[in-house]
């Protein structure tokens, strides 16, 4: 098993990704590393870490296992900064929530040997930062993992032990089935809760009128923008293609409504109701 894993942004997942760690093992030692040291200090006064570093080559060296874990646009940019300084059997990974720029791109980088598998934990919340990580985040939750065609079968096989133990369900795929998956699923769906957001926003005398239903529709739309900022940008194609698909059954619904095909309408809804409540 991993002797010291080194993440590189102490986001929610990454912070929970070591808490998660270190409840496991006990004798990994875990060391985060951001632009901020005295902010991300906090983070070994909690617990999370056992240190903290502001220098990513300085913090990297000696790790068999490094997570980079900022926002989806960062990842390689940064695995290009630090591949220089790695070094042969260091396994590298990712959390970002689009996967086919960032491992098309690894494959081109040198790493010196070592090896970078791509990753996508599918949990999270609206709080970001470090002190809300939790231990069990990923328990029970989907972690893709986003092999190619060249990466060899140890570290694989390691990394998706480390998730077996964290309790979380593997899933793995190539990166390109990932991201125009998670552009339905998840990308679609932040932003078609942003767009609802959005509309009522532009009458203030209705935020007094809002229920139930509009609260927990539009709760994602609460998470971070530059976070998702970052997600469209890296997933742009498959995001576009997600939204065509999302305009043509709105289309249909407002079709069946305009012709007043009421019975239509409500099997349309029975149909929906169906799927939603067997996943």
């Amino acid at each position: 098993m991993f002797k010291k894993i080194a993440i590189i942004g102490l986001g929610l997942l990454g912070a929970s990704f070591a808490l998660a760690v270190r409840k496991q093992y006990k004798k990994t030692r875990i060391i985060g590393i951001g632009r901020d040291k005295k902010k991300i200090a906090e983070a070994v006064r909690l617990g999370i870490v056992h240190e903290v570093s502001d220098s990513r080559t300085k913090g990297i060296a000696g790790a068999d296992l490094i997570v980079l874990a900022p926002p989806a646009a960062s990842v390689l940019p940064l695995l290009a900064e630090i591949a220089p300084h790695l070094k042969h059997g260091m396994l590298v990974t990712d959390f970002a929530s689009t996967k086919h720029v960032i491992v098309s791109g690894a494959s081109k980088l040198n790493l010196n040997g070592a090896v970078f598998v791509g990753c996508h934990p599918i949990a999270g919340g609206e709080k970001t930062g470090f002190q809300h990580a939790r231990a069990d985040l990923f328990r029970g939750k989907t972690v893709v993992i986003t092999p190619d065609a060249t990466t060899p079968a140890e570290p694989l096989e390691e990394l998706t032990a480390l998730w077996h133990e964290l309790k979380a369900v593997i899933v793995q795929m190539n990166a390109q089935e990932h991201d125009s998956a998670l552009a339905m699923t998840s990308h679609l769906v932040h932003l078609a809760s942003a767009g609802l957001a959005g509309t009522v926003s532009r009458q203030e005398r209705l935020a007094a009128l809002t229920g139930n239903g509009f609260l927990d529709t539009t709760r994602i739309a609460k998470g971070d923008e530059v976070i998702w900022t970052d997600i469209v940008k890296t997933n742009r194609s498959d995001i576009l293609s997600a939204l065509k698909r999302y305009r043509t059954e709105m289309k249909h619904i407002e079709r069946l409504i305009a012709r007043r095909k009421y019975d239509a309408l409500a099997d349309y809804l029975k149909h929906v109701k169906e799927y939603r409540m067997s996943i």
